[in-house]
């Protein structure tokens, strides 16, 4: 399919897939028509866009995303692996919430001190 056709499927703007293809999240085959060369992406891609879709949903950076990626669409991980990495995950953002809990009390006091 070429790259409208997988904006459309996926709700990716061109920019977005293009980004990740230079990243190496996913891949394309040229195609030459006439003067022309077209990318063409497989039916594999979809799947390796919604998974960097959720990955971003639940804050994974797309620079971590690339191993991560390779080894959840191959199942190269075991389900015990997949979990391991999702509870490191909840363990970051329970720490994130900790330090916005701990920013928002200073402010709460600083504006209560004014």
């Amino acid at each position: 399919m070429l790259i409208g056709e997988l904006c459309q499927r996926t709700g990716m703007t061109k920019g977005a897939i293009r980004y990740y293809e230079a990243m190496g999240l996913i891949s394309s085959t040229p195609r030459t028509a006439g003067s022309r060369t077209y990318r063409e992406f497989g039916e594999d891609v979809i799947q390796r866009i919604e998974i960097i879709k959720n990955g971003k949903k639940f804050g994974f950076k797309l620079s971590e995303g690339r191993e991560i990626l390779d080894a959840l669409v191959s199942n190269e991980l075991s389900i015990e692996q997949r979990k391991a990495i999702l509870n490191k995950r909840v363990a970051d953002i329970d720490s994130q919430l900790r330090a916005l809990q701990s920013a928002r009390k200073e402010l709460i006091n600083k504006i209560e001190s004014i």
